[in-house]
């Protein structure tokens, strides 16, 4: 068998592709907070609520870096990835339902398909991101400025995050 036969752009691709959602699902499990050696997974400790805890010794400034965190959580989530997973996992289950009929399909309306899916999944969630978390985002900021002003501390803390 020619080597040649086997390295068409679309098999390239979905070995591309492969290693990418491979490396998706480790990152995606890591954030989480999942210990990558044990395999348990701790909600407390995923990278979006560590380190978001009051403690007795915070200062103002590490509860407004606190604040600041939990009100951008969702810039740090890697949607890409997120959407690459599920979009991959959907065209594994629309290729595994219509494989008799899809083995007709040319390599690049395969790539076409996933690419579709995939954007269409990115798209939903870039979607929210804007129309949603933006604007609780935005509230979110608001309300530590309006706390701090009522509190009368304002000048006392670094407001570089806003």
């Amino acid at each position: 068998m020619n080597i040649m036969n086997i390295m068409t752009p679309s098999n390239i691709y979905f070995i591309v592709i492969s290693f990418l959602v491979i490396d998706s699902i480790y990152q995606i499990y890591k954030v989480m907070g999942c210990d990558t050696k044990t395999l348990e997974c701790d909600d407390k400790e995923s990278y979006f609520v560590r380190g978001t805890k009051y403690n007795k010794d915070d200062t103002l400034n590490d509860m407004v870096k606190k604040l600041k965190k939990i009100t951008s959580y969702n810039e740090n989530m890697g949607m890409w990835r997120i959407a690459l997973v599920m979009a991959s996992l959907i065209f594994l289950v629309v290729y595994m339902f219509l494989n008799k009929n899809i083995q007709h399909c040319n390599g690049l309306t395969l790539v076409s398909i996933h690419l579709v899916i995939w954007t269409l999944l990115w798209f939903y969630f870039n979607f929210i991101d804007f129309h949603h978390f933006k604007h609780l985002k935005e509230n979110g900021e608001e309300l530590i400025l309006n706390l701090l002003k009522y509190c009368k501390l304002r000048d006392e803390v670094n407001l570089n995050f806003i």
